[in-house]
């Protein structure tokens, strides 16, 4: 199951939801477009999949320069240039595109999305597969897969759904100037623009007329839609900029293997740590304190010494990195401050503060 902390971690959270809203755009910017070279400027199927070529190539190309630049510029920067060039490509395709707009106008909003894409998908990726502790890394990796699903998912249904409401609106608006057809034919119509290609193969009188005002209908549709994509992409850069940290934060976690065979005090790997409470003030002798998982303590002034009473405690002292659990304690020397976090555990970690001053840590 995937561990709700999780969220709590910015480098997870804002790097799935810049995922998660690229995606949005990107299956539905293709189910329009694919409709729009097939039904709009009449390509055949094949072309209508090679002329969308050029997505794939600059999203690749840019996935592999991305890594480099986010190294340069930081997370954050990269992220949020991408998702604001996309926005920018997809509102410039939004003014262009009519039913007679040459392919060259829409291939330069087609290669500047697309770079932008690049730009966001390895930077954010990455976050993503590093704000999680080591062994929940599957965890990460179906979170971030399903953050792209479900994107794509709902992209294709809003978008899709924006374009035919308006497509409808337009188009019985438009068939009012014309000669009204049979009720079942004028259902057909508004239920695609593919319904209206086959109905106006059937009205030969006035096929020319409904195919021309279908393509009005739909081009328009696909305009305000185009238009909300953008101003996702535009919130996706907002959002980047204020909140994706430029270095991933990995979530705490020491695992029950750590805590058996070295939970008598001796040294542990470093490991990096999610949030920081503190510094604390006013510690005196006796005093109880209580961590939630993985929350951080700076301690200043520095006590005698702590013993935990129930959970386990990480300490990062002089150096060395300290498990402690249950019944046990360290005591510290005068001078400096140090950081201590509860580790992964069911309850919440509880110390006391040590009564007797010590001058020196044995």
């Amino acid at each position: 199951m995937l561990p709700l902390h999780f969220f709590a971690n910015p480098s997870f959270t804002l790097a799935n939801t810049a995922l998660a809203l690229m995606t949005f755009t990107l299956f539905g910017l293709v189910f329009m477009l694919t409709q729009y070279f097939q039904s709009v400027l009449d390509y055949e199927p094949f072309i209508a999949g090679i002329v969308q070529l050029p997505v794939a190539i600059a999203v690749m190309i840019l996935s592999v320069m991305s890594a480099k630049i986010a190294h340069r510029f930081g997370t954050k920067r990269t992220v949020a240039a991408g998702a604001f060039l996309a926005g920018v490509a997809l509102l410039y395709t939004r003014f262009i595109v009519d039913a007679n707009t040459p392919y060259s106008l829409i291939f330069i909003g087609q290669v500047v999305f697309a770079s932008g894409l690049g730009l966001m998908i390895s930077p954010s990726t990455s976050s993503v597969m590093q704000s999680v502790p080591v062994r929940k890394s599957g965890i990460g990796s179906a979170m971030n897969d399903a953050t792209r699903q479900v994107g794509g998912a709902l992209g294709v249904a809003v978008m899709g759904s924006i374009l035919n409401a308006i497509y409808r609106e337009n188009l019985t608006q438009l068939l009012d100037t014309l000669p009204q057809p049979p009720e079942a034919l004028r259902e057909t119509l508004l239920r695609s623009i593919q319904g209206a290609h086959m109905v106006a193969s059937q009205l030969p009188d006035h096929a020319q007329a409904i195919i021309e005002v279908s393509k009005a209908a739909f081009v328009t549709g696909m305009q305000q839609a185009l238009l909300i994509a953008a101003i996702v992409m535009f919130v996706a850069a907002i959002l980047t900029l204020l909140f994706l940290p430029d270095h991933p934060k990995r979530l705490l976690e020491i695992s029950d293997k750590q805590l058996r065979d070295q939970g008598d005090g001796t040294m542990v790997p470093n490991i990096q740590m999610r949030s920081m409470r503190g510094p604390s003030d006013n510690l005196s002798a006796g005093a109880r304190l209580t961590l939630m998982n993985r929350e951080i303590l700076r301690l200043n002034p520095l006590p005698a010494g702590i013993r935990v009473i129930s959970g386990c405690v990480w300490v990062s002292w002089k150096g060395k990195d300290i498990v402690l659990t249950k019944g046990q304690e360290i005591k510290l020397s005068r001078g400096g401050d140090i950081p201590v976090v509860s580790a992964e555990c069911r309850m919440a970690l509880t110390f006391d503060i040590l009564e007797k001053k010590i001058a020196s840590a044995a």
